[in-house]
């Protein structure tokens, strides 16, 4: 909406002032650099669980082996998918 502005009471505050208009600019700056640092922080944890071995991801829906061997007796994405109960592509990432 143009011409529309927001006041705060406590502690007082306008963003129809150009001194209100910096300070929202800063808090979204600031806001920004602690959400990278945050990915940032979580990506060094993580990297460092991985190290350790602790960290692995998710464990696999469906056996490799499994969905080739039906694979080979001739049955489709399909049929395979709904015999060990997952989703087709699923059994298409086992088959890549």
């Amino acid at each position: 909406m143009e011409g529309a502005g927001l006041r705060l009471l406590v502690p007082e505050f306008c963003t129809s002032t150009d001194t209100g208009r910096i300070l929202v600019t800063l808090l979204g700056m600031v806001a920004e650099m602690e959400r990278r640092f945050i990915l940032e922080r979580r990506r060094v944890g993580i990297d460092a669980a991985k190290k350790k071995g602790v960290y692995k991801g998710r464990k696999p829906s469906v056996r490799v082996e499994a969905v080739r061997k039906m694979h080979g007796e001739g049955k489709g994405p399909t049929a395979i998918a709904a015999v060990l109960g997952v989703s087709r592509m699923s059994v298409w990432r086992a088959l890549k």
